[in-house]
């Protein structure tokens, strides 16, 4: 296996974990101005972790918590979204299950987050309290995001008093970033993608980005997609770009130049794509799968899990999708699916496949490598730091 890893270059990006910070009690609203003028403001929300409260009975039988959240966010006092986490079933304990990004308007000053946490069983829908205020069960969370772009919360229900609800510990991390273009060079500055085919080199990202290159990367030119989304992966396969992004949609383009809009059939985010057996894969959010031959009609696959997906890869004949709460599913087809356990509970951001070996890595600072997509070794880990890029190279 030491002579797969020479091989394999890691992308990393760390991802330090934060102590939590005090709520903030009273904020007061500012003249309004532009926050962030260099782009697009969103709020990257991560649930780092939760524990149930070991001692009470959470299902029927002593049955195993389902903890499922919904958070709420309010900017300047207008709501913006409430977002349904997924529910991971039979746990009584989560690390880094799960992230998620929202545009957020750049002349708001504060916002108000809640939190709810509820145990999803087959009988019953009982919320858990996480706040150790004795007649309160929600976490809340108010601050002024043009002057702290991060912000942690930490909550736990054990120890205040009321038996209502069943008590929990959790731990959240809230960050503002900019999808924008602060150099100033009319490209935006979040790039995700990047393929090469038909002498053409592709890259996409964020605000519906598209650039391309036909001299080795010396220069690039924007096209347009006529799209602002975020474009999460290119690929080129079969004599076609094919490219995924949020809302469900998929592009394709002969000459990396001229991009059609395919219908995928689904509004859930696409994320991952990739290409084998004659057969293109997209993978994204709440266990979605598409599959197509041509890139151009899209045909949905169930996957058996709604987690959401980060990546796909194809090697040895297999298809590999992985994503959070330790979620990896294998497919010969890309339309049958086959759970494989992890061995973590820790979000899968990435898997490449190269050298006869599959590997995976967390954002927990875990890798995994397999053979066959179904059976993982815990190779290396670091514990904290978050992985979030990986490729093989001969």
């Amino acid at each position: 296996m030491q002579e797969g890893f020479t091989r394999i270059a890691i992308l990393i990006s760390a991802l330090f974990l934060l102590g939590s910070l005090p709520l903030i009690n009273s904020v007061s609203a500012e003249d309004e101005v532009d926050n962030w003028p260099s782009g697009d403001a969103w709020l990257y929300i991560e649930l780092l972790s939760w524990s149930a409260n070991e001692t009470v009975e959470w299902d029927n039988n002593n049955g195993l918590p389902d903890p499922h959240f919904e958070i709420c966010i309010e900017a300047d006092g207008v709501n913006i979204d409430c977002i349904d986490t997924p529910t991971w079933d039979n746990q009584m304990e989560l690390v880094n299950p799960w992230n998620y990004s929202i545009d957020i308007p750049d002349y708001s000053n504060i916002l108000n987050i809640t939190i709810e946490c509820r145990d999803n069983d087959a009988i019953n829908d009982d919320e858990c309290d996480m706040n150790s205020e004795l007649d309160e069960w929600k976490l809340f969370a108010e601050y002024n995001w043009s002057l702290t772009p991060t912000k942690g919360v930490i909550g736990n229900g054990d120890g205040d008093g009321n038996g209502t609800w069943k008590n929990a510990a959790s731990e959240w991390r809230f960050t503002i970033d900019g999808y924008g273009d602060e150099d100033s060079d009319g490209v935006s500055d979040n790039l995700s993608g990047t393929a090469y085919g038909n002498d053409m080199h592709v890259i996409s990202g964020v605000s519906g980005t598209i650039l391309t290159s036909s001299d080795n990367g010396s220069s690039w030119t924007t096209q347009t997609t006529g799209t602002s989304e975020v474009i999460w992966e290119v690929i080129y396969n079969n004599n076609i770009f094919v490219s995924v992004s949020d809302n469900g949609s998929i592009y394709t383009s002969e000459d990396g130049t001229t991009w059609t809009p395919r219908t995928s059939g689904t509004s859930n985010p696409l994320i991952g794509i990739t290409y084998g057996n004659s057969t293109f894969v997209a993978v994204g959010n709440s266990g979605t799968i598409y599959t197509s031959t041509d890139g151009t009609t899209w045909t949905s696959s169930t996957s058996g899990t709604s987690n959401d997906f980060k990546q796909v890869a194809y090697g040895n004949s297999t298809f590999v999708a992985v994503g959070n709460s330790g979620t990896i599913y294998t497919s010969p087809d890309g339309t049958t699916w086959t759970s494989s356990t992890s061995g973590t509970s820790n979000a899968l951001q990435q898997v490449a496949y190269g050298n006869s070996t599959f590997v995976v890595i967390s954002n927990n600072g875990e890798i995994f490598t397999s053979a066959d997509g179904t059976t993982w070794t815990l190779e290396w880990t670091s514990g904290t730091t978050s992985l979030n890029g990986i490729t093989f190279t001969k």
